[in-house]
């Protein structure tokens, strides 16, 4: 997709709106990106009290 990782992943204090100007045509890319974060997150949300490294690993990758 020609994303490039960056050291901040989204600015501070940044207010999100249903009134945004810009709609997005083709909302392929956004259901398919929205629905792998929500998976990921509920497979390993059920290790939040104690986090094992292959946890944090399904995460920073998914970040990336």
């Amino acid at each position: 997709m020609g994303c490039e990782p960056i050291s901040i992943p989204l600015e501070q204090n940044v207010k999100l709106s249903a009134n945004e100007k810009d709609i997005v045509e083709d909302t392929t890319m956004y259901i398919c990106i929205m629905g792998s974060l929500i998976y990921a997150v509920g497979m390993v949300s059920e290790f939040m009290q104690t986090p094992r490294k292959p946890h944090l690993d399904v995460v920073t990758h998914k970040l990336r």
